[in-house]
């Protein structure tokens, strides 16, 4: 994921890679595919990579893709409240329905849904997304759109386009149903530049995003931040999990 943060009173970008294990940040002036490629991790990454639909991130063809389902659950909320859509409703509802019933699962031992289970699921997916066309259809005819209709428009569609990255966290149960560790990286940096505004510095921004990598991995791995932050001051090496 990535966020906009201000650096010398520029508009810069910070991004970010996180796992179970691992926190990584970086600042570049680019938000597209030469900030992610200064990362230098998607390259070499051939797992599951759970995103918010930058659609920069899917020239990497190496790995499987999976899309965030929190991002689409705050974006039905906008159209139920603008519209109050019966489609995006009973969508919003399946999403819902079915990351609870995964998570039932998970907690009896089951490893994923029976493939009827996931069928059934798709044939409703679908089902909902052609209603909720008929129902928006019907309610623009002979109307101009505005932009809250044409974001309208493109949701159903991109749900449609992508269900197969839509769904995997239903295949795969070691696939979340949402980037929320990126989400949870990113939260503490927002609430920064709330607090305190832009970088004043150019390297500013670089040496926060190094170090609040060190502090999140070092925490992650349960290990005490203290000795981790004498070991970078003595020049030793810090041992991580090869995970």
């Amino acid at each position: 994921m990535k966020l906009g943060l201000r650096v010398n009173g520029k508009l810069n970008w910070l991004h970010t890679a996180t796992t179970h294990m691992y926190t990584y940040y970086q600042v570049n002036e680019k938000r597209g595919k030469i900030g992610i490629q200064n990362m230098k991790i998607l390259e070499y990454f051939v797992g599951v990579l759970v995103h918010d639909h930058f659609k920069t991130y899917y020239q990497y063809t190496a790995m499987t893709h999976a899309e965030c389902n929190s991002h689409i659950l705050r974006y039905l909320k906008q159209v139920i409240e603008l519209f109050q859509r019966e489609g995006a409703t009973k969508f919003l509802e399946l999403l819902l329905k079915i990351n609870k019933k995964k998570k039932e699962l998970e907690k009896s031992g089951n490893k994923g849904f029976e493939d009827s289970m996931v069928k059934e699921i798709e044939e409703q997916y679908i089902l909902i997304l052609d209603n909720w066309k008929i129902e928006y259809e019907k309610y623009v005819n002979g109307k101009k759109k505005n932009k809250s209709l044409e974001d309208e428009e493109n949701l159903f569609k991109r749900l449609k386009e992508y269900k197969e990255e839509h769904l995997i966290f239903i295949k795969d149960f070691k696939v979340p149903f949402s980037n929320n560790l990126a989400e949870k990286a990113l939260r503490m940096i927002k609430t920064r530049q709330k607090v305190s505004g832009c970088f004043r510095g150019e390297d500013k921004g670089s040496y926060f995003a190094t170090i609040r990598s060190l502090f999140e991995t070092t925490k992650k791995h349960g290990m005490n931040l203290n000795e981790t932050v004498k070991k970078v001051f003595n020049n030793e090496k810090i041992e991580f999990i090869k995970a």
